[in-house]
This record gives C-alpha cells, structure tokens and sequence, in this order.
C-alpha cells in the first residue's frame, strides 16, 4: 500500500549526462546527430520537442533539489506541449533511447 502513495520515478532518468545521450539517440532517429540538427528538429518537429521537454522533466522531478525549482517550471512547459500537440506520454514512463513520434494528435 506505501507504494501507492509514492511518486512515479520509474521511468525518470537519474543524471542529466544519462538525459544528454537519451536525447542524442533520439536525435539519431530523427535526422542524425549534431547541434544544429538538434536546433532545427527542436524548433520544428513537434514530436522531438516534446521528447526533450518530456526527459528534462522527468530528471527534474527526480531529484530533491530540483523538484519544486526547475520541476514545476518544466512540468508547466510540458503540459504546453501536451496541450498544444495532443501528445499524451507522462515523463514517468519507462522508454529507452530512440524515441521518435512521427505524427501528434
């Protein structure tokens, strides 16, 4: 029953150098690597945007001492993304690297 009340972290990634290589496999599934494809696809391609605000978040909310700092201000740039793109994956969830949503809604 304790682990009912706890917090989903399960699929939330544990450094931010773990979330730097989940992204650049991601990348690699969209258009390669590098960092101006990876501008270009975050700018443009709803999918890999909500893949970066969906990783960053989930590392924020993970850690104790970004959780109520830099967490809420990513879980409300998420929520703009869900709401916007109509992409529904919680940043909990468990996804290895490579993730690529080719169409929203």
């Amino acid at each position: 029953m304790a682990q009912l009340s706890q917090a989903h972290t399960r699929g939330c990634l544990r450094s931010l150098r773990a979330v730097r290589l989940y992204l650049q496999a991601d990348l690699t599934r969209y258009h390669g690597s590098g960092r101006l494809k990876f501008l270009r696809h975050f700018l443009f391609t709803p999918g890999f945007q909500y893949t970066v605000w969906m990783r960053l978040t989930g590392w924020a909310i993970r850690r104790r001492h970004t959780k109520w700092t830099l967490g809420i201000l990513l879980k409300m740039l998420l929520s703009r993304c869900r709401y916007k793109y109509g992409i529904a994956i919680p940043e909990y969830t468990d996804i290895g690297p490579g993730l690529f949503i080719n169409r929203f809604g």
